[in-house]
């Protein structure tokens, strides 16, 4: 169903310009923190898992399963960290996707170059780009396991590639925090995108 007609139905809105600015800045809002929500929910599902593992396993064979197992989707995390980076025009100084020393399980570094807005975009991108990156995978790895004929090798790689990403695409706390600090920038380019969407190129009915 097409969200902004479903959207509309829900608040129940006349077809005033108005009402199309308060539909596109609640879609601009949900497209923005979904971002977090997604994050979260990661997070919340590595946490459930090391929680079950643990009261089973014990801690150590918890992490190591959280961690190191599930290895393909600290390759992605990384990766998807250093492809914003370039695609945003920030100077990439160093990537690692293992650090055994440390609490770390990987890490990328880099720096800003460019006017504000550039720096604000490629904070926020950079900092989202596991849940993004993850979020995408996700749904094509579902789509393909619900939709094709598989064999029974393809849907054990699918279900160990969805639990490797399930693992590693939530955002750290350094990441969170530059997201929320920087997505401001993307507010007034989302909302005029999407409400020039719905006005101009939709021909919605409205109940």
């Amino acid at each position: 169903m097409n969200f902004s007609i479903l959207l509309e139905k829900t608040l129940q809105l006349g077809d005033s310009p108005w009402n199309f600015i308060v539909i596109s800045f609640a879609i601009t809002l949900f497209l923005i923190f979904s971002v977090i929500l997604f994050g979260f929910l990661t997070y919340l599902f590595e946490k459930i898992e090391i929680a079950i593992l643990k009261k089973i396993f014990g801690l150590k064979f918890a992490i190591f399963f959280s961690n190191y197992f599930t290895f393909p989707g600290i390759f992605v995390h990384e990766l998807s960290h250093a492809l914003f980076c370039v695609l945003t025009g920030a100077k990439l100084k160093e990537i690692c996707v293992f650090e055994n020393h440390s609490e770390r399980l990987g890490h990328i570094s880099y720096s800003n170059r460019g006017p504000f807005l550039l720096r604000a975009i490629q904070d926020s991108l950079i900092a989202a780009a596991p849940t993004i990156v993850g979020s995408i995978l996700l749904y094509f790895l579902f789509f393909t396991l619900f939709t094709k004929e598989l064999n029974y090798w393809q849907i054990l790689v699918i279900l160990y590639s969805i639990l490797s990403l399930l693992n590693h695409s939530s955002m750290s706390s350094v990441d969170r925090s530059a997201y929320l600090k920087n997505f401001w920038v993307f507010l007034i380019p989302v909302f005029t995108i999407i409400f020039i969407y719905l006005r101009f190129f939709q021909n919605i009915q409205i109940l």
